[in-house]
């Protein structure tokens, strides 16, 4: 299975998909002009991940702001995840915030999505 990893920018975030190490990350800024065209292979990953994900994964969010579509591409991101949480695999989510609003989106996100999330404040 290939990683996915590259640099985020002004409004793209950086992406860190290794399958190796079972390790999910986004970064930074999510405001592409198109959401959906840019999640799409990330969910496309996580999902062809749930056929043979390693025996625990690792998620870091650390996410500075997003637009209401990437919350929504996230959130698919999410829901696979959790999919691997209910089939017995151990996950991992660290929701890593500087600000409340960030915070509170994740506190959100806990009441959609049944993993266990690790809420941490940055500096």
């Amino acid at each position: 299975m290939q990683n996915i990893s590259f640099q985020g920018n002004n409004s793209t975030p950086t992406i860190n998909f290794d399958y190796d190490k079972g390790l999910v990350e986004i970064s930074g800024r999510s405001i592409p002009e198109n959401a959906l065209k840019f999640y799409i292979p990330l969910i496309q990953w996580v999902s062809d991940y749930r056929e043979n994900p390693k025996p625990k994964t690792t998620i870091n969010f650390t996410i500075e702001y997003f637009n209401t579509s990437s919350s929504k591409s996230i959130l698919q991101i999410l829901k696979v995840l959790e999919q691997i949480y209910e089939d017995g695999y151990n996950i991992v989510l660290n929701w890593i915030y500087k600000d409340d609003d960030i915070m509170e989106i994740g506190e959100d996100y806990q009441m959609l999505i049944h993993l266990p999330f690790n809420m941490i404040k940055s500096e």
